[in-house]
């Protein structure tokens, strides 16, 4: 039951909700260095405009010193799609998985359920990791809210859970298989590549996974990302319930753009 309740979610993304939302703008030539950089006026800025959209919004980044900030960042959602790199770390973290190298038949499980988001491969290693897996990595990475759900798709996360888990996924993952893991996500399809890339600051990567699914009135659209240059690193998640996929897709890059499109790492 769980495939066929959101294999709809890979049909929409076809329709390219990319080109419908905004255009990917890098930020101008100025960036603000951390140590200057406005916080409380960039979070007050995102929530003024988070407040203005139509449905609901969450979202939350943790910085450099592993402060986090946001807005309703407790509020709980259905997962959608962004449970999945949850699903590759667990798989990564077995016992039998994360001394060894990848075999093939590892690959073809795990790069297609990150880079196009396929639910079948999802639906496999979700049953192979199982819940106490699931919730063996939530302890570890201290979320709070995270509530696995027989359909995986209706698991309950946060917005503060997801931004401390990206912020910190490196520690998670075998060091192993980090390079891989790392590749994935920075690899996503074009087609999902709306919201967050394009509006992080210049210079840095991002390392993202998206959740989008139709409900009853409207679209669970979310993503979650690591923003990471050099040693510097950026734990951001953006969860909506908006109208249509493509609203929910302009919400989230006008949040990530307002929160930290400006931002400057550290010098060394």
């Amino acid at each position: 039951m769980a495939i066929l309740a959101f294999s709809v979610v890979v049909v929409a993304a076809n329709n390219n909700p990319a080109a419908a939302a905004p255009s990917a703008q890098r930020t101008g030539a100025g960036l603000t260095a951390a140590r200057h950089y406005p916080w409380r006026r960039r979070v007050a800025k995102a929530r003024r405009y988070a407040r203005q959209r139509l449905g609901r919004v969450s979202f939350a980044v943790v910085g450099e010193h592993d402060r986090l900030r946001g807005f309703k960042y407790r509020r709980t959602f259905r997962s959608a799609s962004t449970i999945k790199v949850m699903f590759m770390t667990a798989y990564l973290r077995q016992p039998g998985v994360r001394n060894r190298r990848l075999h093939r038949s590892d690959k073809r499980l795990l790069r297609p359920m990150i880079e196009r988001s396929d639910n079948t491969t999802a639906t496999i290693i979700r049953n192979e990791v199982g819940d106490r897996r699931l919730r063996r990595l939530a302890h570890a990475a201290g979320m709070r809210d995270f509530r696995p759900r027989a359909i995986w798709g209706l698991s309950r996360i946060s917005a503060r859970d997801e931004a401390r888990f990206m912020r910190h996924l490196r520690r998670y993952i075998p060091g192993r298989h980090r390079a891989y893991a790392f590749h994935l996500l920075s690899h996503v399809v074009s087609y999902q590549r709306w919201g967050m890339p394009g509006a992080q600051p210049r210079g840095w990567h991002i390392y993202f996974k998206g959740g989008f699914v139709p409900g009853p009135v409207g679209w669970v659209t979310h993503q979650i990302a690591l923003l990471r240059r050099r040693r510097h690193r950026l734990g951001i998640a953006v969860l909506t319930y908006s109208p249509t996929l493509r609203y929910g897709a302009k919400t989230i890059h006008g949040v990530t753009r307002r929160l930290v499109g400006s931002y400057a790492a550290p010098r060394r």
